[in-house]
């Protein structure tokens, strides 16, 4: 079996694993939920599971390795006994003889999970290499992540400091990765696809349980539902993806689509303003995080649907936070569970988390009079606490470019270029106020609506206020809050289009919503038959550095030595990264091991107004390290920064001008440990 392929076996069954130990606590969370949950019970295993792996390595408990998440998943199933236990002792036998009862159901979305699991999987193997945009950041925060034997992570690209940038997604792979014993080269790729399925998988689960609750005796109607909705958020493009995938002929025709919008800078420069959609994301290959907290901000959603229809009774006497709790179906433990599905968004990708929270706070079953808003209250305040407090370890070492907000008067977006972007949504959300009668109290048309409600507001907002971040303009507060209503107004628009369908009245306009929005299926389409007719140099292979060895076989063999024969944390010297260049920077982000400067744009994005301060004398002692002229001062400048191997390699060569002479002077004032072509290692002659 190919290696590859055997790989992929043994991390598809490490998720179901981590699924079938969370499924008796999923049933008894998501019990109200026509599908009890299962949809989401692989998001609910994975994140569990991987919170408990790192607060065990947090506080010091568990170890960062095969054995110490091992150990994580034996507390998973503890936990899940324990909570399952709470919602009585007949919880695991009704888990159980639910997915007797629901068998067909079940092989569904196991097949969906497993068909684009390994759909996936196939894309990438045509192109797995870490080559390009911000590939080789995210494979060095998983790299930090795999190396780091204790708590906070260290920053592979700034050494002494702890990773400051949402690293919880990664942390998630990295998880997996060690439960399989598949290193960062394996899992990078194969944390991709599985995220991908996970948000085609959650995407079904929500879409499908809300037609479920509208027509409840219409079983085949919310499967086909959730397919649709799987299909329109994961796998369609906004409008100018249709029509570029139709009309363009340019080499490059499929990145547009992510640039449908843009503002006029002072000078008159146009300003690109990112508008991303899933189906983007996973081709670009890019592990970022907004792609990777998208399904937890679908449990998130889920969670907020189960709450809104929990609904339990409160005694008169009840108070307070003991009225809050007496509400919940497990008590204190639901709080603890909705406190980790919407605060692991914090870690995961910051900007979701206000939805999340939002939806979380306004689903809970309590009336908006008076009291309700009091009660109301309460449960915000503790959901806040509870999450805070759960990942206060985050927190406490977290830096971020975040400066305030300020008002937006210089840049309003056309209509015509929203209309390009959420154009493929419009037909089915002016359904949401077409709903038959019947319907409108329903409380699944109460949720879509407010979908679809938050998504427009998401898509407003940076009309009204900027995020005062590192990019001085609105690039990024379109493209963080615009991503997240792809999400939210693909559901509501797709739920709505599928509820017409069902009265012959509305039928047509049913059918031209979803034909609307399933044109951009030609952007995919298109998009792969390329990719995987392109011409390849080797083998299909899930392996990120299979590229390298073909491009680079000088620096491939270089880094597998700097793999195998240093310390995880040893500190190595390379010229420091230049943002967007995956030649510069490599050997920190394949291996882990941690350097004395990386990617400095990124650094500087990162770490805000700290970044001076933290960086300065780097980028001056390094280029000092590659041109001095004595060993006294190469001694000096290794012990000043604690550098343990220098590398040189092209980029060093050529950024620094490194003749033989130097060369044979660094060999001199060093212990060469490896050298082959264009790449030698050096090591400190004092270790």
């Amino acid at each position: 079996m190919n290696n590859s392929w055997l790989a992929a076996l043994i991390w598809f069954v490490c998720v179901q694993v981590l699924a079938f130990y969370a499924w008796p606590l999923t049933f008894a969370f998501f019990r109200r939920l026509p599908d009890a949950g299962y949809a989401f019970s692989k998001i609910m295993g994975l994140l569990i599971g991987g919170f408990l792996f790192w607060a065990g390595w947090a506080f010091g408990l568990l170890p960062n390795t095969f054995i110490g998440a091992w150990l994580a998943v034996l507390l998973l199933a503890l936990a899940a006994a324990g909570l399952s236990a709470r919602a009585g002792n007949d919880n695991t036998v009704a888990a159980l003889a639910w997915l007797r009862a629901q068998r067909g159901q079940v092989l569904l979305t196991e097949l969906l999970f497993l068909g684009v699991f390994l759909g996936w999987l196939l894309v990438r193997m045509h192109d797995p290499g870490v080559s390009h945009t911000e590939q080789p950041m995210d494979l060095m925060l998983l790299n930090a992540l795999w190396t780091s034997p204790t708590f906070p992570p260290h920053d592979a690209w700034l050494n002494g400091y702890s990773l400051g940038y949402y690293y919880f997604g990664q942390w998630l792979i990295c998880f997996v990765g060690r439960l399989a014993n598949q290193p960062p080269d394996l899992a990078y790729n194969l944390g991709q696809s599985t995220w991908f399925a996970l948000l085609a998988l959650g995407t079904f689960g929500l879409g499908r349980n809300l037609l479920a609750l509208a027509f409840p005796v219409r079983p085949k109607l919310a499967l086909a539902g959730g397919c649709a909705a799987a299909l329109v958020v994961c796998f369609t493009s906004n409008l100018r993806g249709m029509l570029d995938a139709w009309l363009s002929a340019a080499p490059a025709w499929w990145w547009q689509a992510s640039r449908a919008v843009s503002d006029v800078a002072p000078d008159g420069k146009a300003i690109p303003l990112i508008t991303e959609f899933p189906f983007f994301s996973y081709l670009l290959g890019d592990n970022h995080a907004h792609v990777l907290a998208m399904p937890f901000l679908l449990l998130a959603l889920a969670a907020a649907l189960n709450l809104r229809l929990s609904g339990g009774a409160a005694a008169e006497h009840d108070q307070g936070l003991r009225r809050v709790l007496a509400r919940l179906p497990l008590g204190g433990a639901s709080v603890l569970l909705y406190a980790l599905v919407s605060g692991a968004l914090l870690p995961l990708n910051t900007w979701d988390f206000p939805a999340g929270w939002l939806l979380l706070v306004t689903a809970y079953p309590a009336a908006w009079d008076r009291h309700g808003v009091r009660e109301r209250m309460v449960f915000a305040v503790t959901l806040t606490l509870a999450a805070v407090l759960l990942f206060l370890p985050y927190l406490l070492t977290a830096q971020s470019q975040f400066a305030g907000f300020f008002l937006n008067r210089q840049w309003c977006t056309p209509w015509r270029d929203g209309c390009l972007v959420f154009g493929g949504f419009l037909p089915g959300l002016l359904l949401l106020f077409w709903l038959p009668r019947d319907l409108r109290a329903n409380p699944a048309a109460a949720f879509a609506r407010g979908l679809a409600v938050l998504g427009l507001l998401l898509v407003l907002a940076p009309e009204v206020v900027i995020v005062r971040d590192g990019f001085a303009n609105r690039m990024n507060t379109v493209f963080k809050f615009y991503y997240q209503a792809w999400l939210l107004l693909g559901v509501a628009a797709t739920w709505a289009a599928c509820v017409a369908l069902t009265r012959p009245r509305t039928a047509w306009a049913g059918v031209l919503a979803l034909v609307v929005a399933l044109l951009g299926l030609m952007y995919p389409l298109r998009s792969l038959q390329e990719r995987c007719a392109a011409p390849r140099t080797g083998p299909l292979a899930l392996s990120v550095s299979a590229a390298l060895q073909s491009a680079c076989p000088d620096e491939f063999h270089a880094l597998r030595w700097l793999q195998t024969k240093t310390a995880q944390d040893a500190v190595i010297a390379e010229a420091p990264g230049l943002s967007y260049r995956p030649s510069t920077s490599r050997m920190s982000a394949f291996s882990g091991r941690p350097t004395l400067l990386g990617w400095e744009g990124h650094e500087r994005h990162w770490r805000g107004v700290h970044y001076e301060s933290m960086a300065a004398g780097r980028s001056a002692a390094l280029h000092e390290l590659y041109t001095a002229n004595s060993t006294a001062e190469v001694a000096r400048l290794l012990a000043v920064w604690n550098v343990e191997y220098v590398v040189v390699g092209p980029e060093e060569r050529t950024r620094y001008g490194i003749t033989p002479q130097r060369a044979a002077m660094l060999r001199q004032a060093l212990k060469p440990v490896y050298t082959n072509g264009t790449v030698g290692i050096y090591r400190r002659k004092d270790r």
